[in-house]
Parts: C-alpha cells; structure tokens; sequence
C-alpha cells in the first residue's frame, strides 16, 4: 500500500489506498505551473463535513498533451489523464479519503481540475493575469490581425506561460459493508455530495 496525492488543500492531499496505475506522459510537455487554489466562500455552506480550512493552499503540477487531443495532469508523480482542446485542460480522477465525521461510510472523493492555459500573447492581453471567467469566453481568442495567438507548440517549446481555472471536489458515501444503516449514526447525509471549489491561478515554472 502506498500513499496518493489528489490536488486539493491540505486534509484532502494524503489518501491511503493502492492507486491505478500512473498515467503514462503526453506526446509534448505543456509545462510546469505553481498553482495558488482559493477556497470560494460558498464552500462552508456546501459541505457538512468538520474541520475545513479556511485558507488556501499550494501545489506544482506537470501538464502533458497527446496530439490526439488527450492530457495528462502529474501532480507529485501522480498522473491522471484527461482531455485538452487547444485552449482548456480537464481531468477527473477519484481515491477513497477517510474522514473523521465518516467512520460508518466508505467515502470516495471525485475531483476535477479544469484550467484555460494562455499563451504570452494572451496573458499579455489580460494585463498578465487570470481573466474573469477562463473557462467560459474570458480568455481572448486567438487573433492573427491583434497579434494574439493561442497555447500551441513553438520551435522554442509549448507557449502557455499562465493556467487559470478551478478545482471541483465531490464526496460520495456509502454505508460500509455489513453496517446498520438504520443506525449509521447519519453518516451518509453528513458525507455524501459535500461539494469544495477552489479558484486557480497558475504561473509556468
């Protein structure tokens, strides 16, 4: 057995478990970012479940992509695969998590990590920052007349200098096996669809 890494803050990070296989690398490396991931106040109200920092937290991942529009998310030598449409990288990927407040459930945590990557054109255009709204029109198009391109491959390497987005953290809970479930002390209602965003914002290393 050894121990996985989710991205998310810090309680959520360690899961004890045996992973999947890692995800093998992409045709081209996109690059490395540090991420900054801020917890979006709704989160409180969200999810029942005790002991929730009220902070943000840090993290550097690796991002790959195959030319046949597929990513890969590695984030402490843990890859997860995904999708990359030229502008946007998703992936989802989920690890049992125990919580304290959960002993009677078998708790899975399901997360989504979804970033636009800008290229040095593009984050120039937005002031060298994340636009509002990255993942729905907020990043400019591409736009030979503006002189604007989009993140593509370059003979310098991948040009994506920025990665703005958000994390989507999902719990689901399950009575465990043999439990009374007429007696589950209400585990599945406290743990079961607990939801946490955190807004990302990431600079290439």
């Amino acid at each position: 057995m050894r121990r996985t890494l989710l991205v998310t803050m810090l309680w959520l990070l360690s899961f004890s478990g045996c992973p999947a296989a890692p995800a093998p690398a992409g045709d081209e490396v996109m690059g490395t970012f540090a991420f900054t991931a801020d917890p979006v106040p709704e989160n409180a109200a969200n999810c029942p479940l005790s002991g929730l920092p009220d902070g943000g937290f840090s993290f550097q991942a690796v991002l790959w992509r195959n030319h046949d529009g597929g990513a890969v998310v590695a984030i402490n030598a843990v890859a997860n695969s995904g999708s990359f449409d030229g502008q946007a990288l998703r992936a989802t990927y989920s690890a049992a998590r125990a919580f304290p407040n959960c002993g009677k459930c078998t708790t899975t945590l399901t997360e989504t990590f979804a970033v636009a990557l800008l290229s040095q054109t593009q984050s120039q255009a937005v002031g060298e920052h994340c636009p509002d709204a990255p993942l729905d029109g907020g990043v400019p198009a591409a736009d030979d007349d503006a002189g604007i391109s989009g993140p593509g491959s370059t003979a310098t390497g991948f040009d994506a200098v920025r990665a703005c987005g958000e994390l989507l953290d999902i719990t689901r809970a399950d009575p465990t096996p043999n439990a009374d479930t007429d007696a589950d002390g209400g585990c599945v209602l406290a743990c079961n669809a607990c939801q946490l965003r955190y807004v990302l914002t990431g600079e290439r290393r």
